[in-house]
């Protein structure tokens, strides 16, 4: 009697083929086994493919695991540098899947928060000089309005001695005229 075992068919003979080879004394026992034997075999049978799949099935959740796990720890370990002001941390974006394009997004993210940080700094640079450049310009005119401050006191202070002296002229020159009149009415 052949009783049909589906599509996993090959693993079951392959399972009975190493049963018959780690049993060799009870081979005729496995081959012309009556129906008890054959529900005993079928049993075996059953526990070491439950066993099989079990390891497939660890070992595909173990794969799965470190597919998954260690680019997300990466990328983890990527944001916190990124968070902490280090913008210097080289990203490997290996691969075309979820987790390559998000290492590749985060190293496109770093260049430009590095490109922006840097026109910063030059932006920064420039206000800096051109402050010390307007701070400089002050003092400068500070200096040269201190100076014509200066300068317009002395000009002030030789305009009232002028005035002073023509004053001093005018008043000589009255009496210089008043003695010449007199001068006249007395000889006249």
């Amino acid at each position: 009697m052949t009783v049909a075992l589906g599509p996993f068919g090959h693993v079951v003979r392959a399972a009975h083929a190493g049963l018959v080879q780690y049993f060799p004394d009870h081979r005729p026992v496995l081959v012309n086994a009556d129906a008890s034997s054959r529900d005993g075999t079928a049993r075996v049978v059953t526990v070491a493919l439950s066993l099989i799949t079990v390891l497939i099935v660890l070992g595909l959740w173990f794969m799965t695991v470190r597919a998954v796990a260690e680019p997300l720890e990466y990328a983890v370990r990527v944001a916190h540098h990124v968070a902490s002001g280090d913008l210097t941390t080289a990203i490997q974006a290996d691969g075309s899947g979820e987790f390559g394009k998000l290492l590749a997004g985060m190293k496109s993210m770093i260049e430009n928060l590095t490109r922006m940080v840097s026109n910063i700094r030059v932006s920064a640079d420039a206000i800096y000089t051109s402050a010390s450049e307007v701070a400089s310009g002050n003092a400068n005119l500070s200096q040269r309005t201190e100076e014509q401050a200066s300068t317009l006191e002395q000009t002030a202070s030789s305009m009232e001695q002028l005035t002073e002296a023509v004053r001093a002229n005018t008043e000589s020159a009255r009496k210089a005229n008043a003695l010449s009149m007199s001068s006249r009415q007395a000889k006249g």
